[in-house]
């Protein structure tokens, strides 16, 4: 078997150096689970805002199963607002239990010690509040998406409402004239023109007649 890098170290100097790192990794993991609850808070806290301000102002309107998509996005940001302070009350709680237990130890009135109660609990609020800024987030896409092609949708529909129109309107200023409506105005021109050539063949008939008494 191979021997460990550690084998010649003293147990004792590698309890407390383990402990050093441990507590450094444990910080920094409480630090990155605090700031991910306060950045779900604070945009959660924007989008509730905005998502308000939306529906008073909007032209936007929605109906029917976006409507309760709209509602249950603003419902899930509340949850995540809400468990993003229950998250942080608890984990306060948590570490004033953790100060109270290693007092306890190291005072020799406790033997050992297990985990606070109020870590599972901080735990479950994190989760919550994760899942619920992602679910809002889900829904929120989903009426994007809805919404995005129910106006390309009325967009096409209005494009060839308008080419139909455009069509009609077309048709009315150019009117088709029947062929037999035709033929009549071309019979009633020749009856007007043999009458006109008959006037003038009358006309001429007279001047002749006249000249040879003058």
């Amino acid at each position: 078997m191979p021997n460990h890098p550690l084998d010649d170290c003293d147990p004792s100097d590698c309890y407390q150096t383990m402990m050093s790192e441990r507590n450094e990794l444990v910080k920094a993991r409480r630090e990155a689970e605090d700031n991910l609850v306060k950045t779900i808070i604070q945009l959660s806290s924007g989008l509730v805002v905005l998502m308000a301000g939306f529906a008073v102002q909007s032209e936007v309107v929605l109906e029917g199963f976006l409507y309760a998509l709209f509602v249950g996005a603003i419902i899930l940001l509340a949850i995540a607002i809400t468990a993003g302070l229950t998250e942080h009350y608890y984990s306060s709680k948590a570490y004033l239990s953790q100060q109270n237990l290693v007092e306890q130890y190291f005072t020799k009135q406790i033997s050992s010690f297990s985990e606070p109660n109020e870590n599972a609990r901080v735990r479950m609020a994190q989760l919550a509040a994760f899942g619920s800024f992602l679910a809002a987030l889900t829904l929120l896409g989903v009426i994007a998406i809805v919404k995005a092609g129910v106006s390309d949708v009325e967009s096409a529909a209005t494009a060839a409402t308008t080419t139909s129109s455009s069509s009609s309107a077309s048709g009315t200023a150019a009117p088709t004239v029947a062929p037999g409506q035709l033929w009549r105005q071309q019979g009633r021109s020749s009856e007007i023109s043999r009458a006109v050539n008959a006037a003038s063949t009358s006309t001429e008939k007279e001047v002749a007649i006249r000249e040879p008494g003058q």
